[in-house]
């Protein structure tokens, strides 16, 4: 192969070649992360997404449950129109967390539960076919329970 005897056209095709073999490498290096770890697409994240695909998904949320009343009562006609469309039956835990997984059906519930259902559910089968959507519909409501008369009432109130 013949190399150029000129410092300045040594200098041009040593960059090209750098050039190259970092657009190579940075090319393979993302086609090998894309093809070990795919990005998985989740279709429904939002309540408006959930009323589009209203034809093909199923949802429910613990009957009688503060969720449940709060879309019932919301003068937000999306709201109102997700509580119209929402399962009313009771369904087993097993039978609605596989309708999830193939991707059947959507539950509402506090998110601290749903983080829960996805740990049991990794701890059982080592995967996580789960996913939370990205809306946050209500602020959650913790509450703790703790003597009248202790001294740090007032301070963890306020917090």
């Amino acid at each position: 192969m013949h190399l150029p005897y000129a410092d300045s056209a040594r200098l041009i095709v040593g960059t090209w070649w750098l050039v190259v073999l970092v657009v190579s490498t940075t090319y393979c290096g993302n086609l090998v992360a894309f093809l070990t770890f795919p990005k998985i697409d989740i279709p429904i994240t939002t309540i408006d997404e959930l009323l589009a695909h209203r034809d093909t998904v199923t949802w429910s949320a613990v009957k009688g449950s503060y969720f449940e009343q709060q879309i019932k009562d919301s003068p937000e006609p999306k709201y109102r129109e997700l509580y119209q469309g929402m399962m009313k039956d009771d369904i087993d835990q097993k039978i609605m967390l596989a309708e999830v997984e193939k991707g059947k059906h959507v539950y509402f519930d506090w998110r601290t539960k749903l983080h829960y259902y996805m740990k049991k559910q990794y701890l059982v089968t080592d995967r996580c076919d789960l996913a939370l959507g990205s809306e946050e519909l209500f602020n959650e409501k913790i509450a703790m329970i703790m003597a009248q008369d202790t001294p740090y009432l007032v301070l963890i109130n306020d917090e």
